[in-house]
């Protein structure tokens, strides 16, 4: 008896880190349909948004640890210091939240801390943060956002600082373009936070679809932020980066 065809996956990451997903999902049977719920607005350290930018970043051999929140905050912050340090500063640990987040700093060849889980409780047990009082921290990461790494961290005695690296915001697309997208409506989406699941939330809403469709959230906190907002089949992988996201779905489907 042949084997069910794989789904179309609707797949929502920003728009720069689209093509190695796609391009896997192509390889395992799945078909793709681009759709990025999220648009990464960089900073730029000639017309800086965020105050004393460059200044933190001179600074960077001042602090003991640096933490990478996201994917985008690796690159993003290797661009701009690449800008500044002719070499990175030795002495300073690295830290990732995510196996996505730490083989992105991997590929500049910084070889970045992180953990099994895939949030920043996660990252929080790491035994470098047990104890950290009066150590330095960075955190890089996007505008807004949590603020438990900061705040745990200041708790635990750490000075810790935050440089918002860009900022997210929902790209515009026309009728026509969301027509051609959804003309075959998708057997499975992909999101990788919550503000991609709040974004399509307001599609699901405008378009009448998407409330039964099997979504794949990369952990506990985005699938109990689906159930809030309607979504019935949640899958939760067991990271966001896209081997973990492919995994879960050829589980379901396979």
């Amino acid at each position: 008896m042949p084997s069910a065809a794989k789904p179309s996956v609707l797949t929502t990451r920003p728009a720069a880190m689209q093509g190695a997903l796609t391009s896997a999902l192509k390889e395992r049977g799945f078909t793709p349909i681009p759709l990025p719920l999220l648009e990464i607005i960089p900073e730029d350290l000639e017309n800086p948004s965020t105050p004393g930018l460059q200044s933190k970043l001179l600074d960077l051999d001042l602090y003991q640890h640096v933490i990478v929140v996201s994917r985008n905050a690796a690159s993003i912050a290797i661009d701009l210091l690449d800008q500044l340090w002719p070499q990175l500063p030795i002495g300073v640990q690295w830290h990732a939240i995510g196996k996505g987040t730490a083989d992105e700093l991997a590929s500049y060849e910084i070889y970045a801390n992180t953990n099994e889980g895939l949030d920043s409780e996660a990252l929080l047990t790491l035994p470098a943060f047990a104890q950290p009082s009066g150590e330095r921290i960075l955190i890089f990461k996007g505008v807004g956002g949590r603020t438990l790494l900061e705040e745990t961290l200041a708790e635990r005695g750490a000075k810790v600082e935050t440089i918002s690296l860009y900022q997210r915001q929902m790209p515009e697309y026309s009728d026509a373009e969301l027509s051609e997208c959804f003309k075959q409506a998708p057997g499975a989406i992909l999101i990788s936070s919550g503000e991609a699941l709040e974004h399509l939330a307001k599609l699901a809403d405008e378009w009448g679809m998407f409330a039964d469709t099997p979504i794949f959230v990369p952990s506990q906190r985005v699938a109990d932020l689906g159930n809030t907002l309607g979504f019935t089949d949640i899958t939760v992988a067991e990271g966001a980066d896209d081997s973990a996201m492919i995994a879960a779905l050829e589980q379901r489907f396979q």
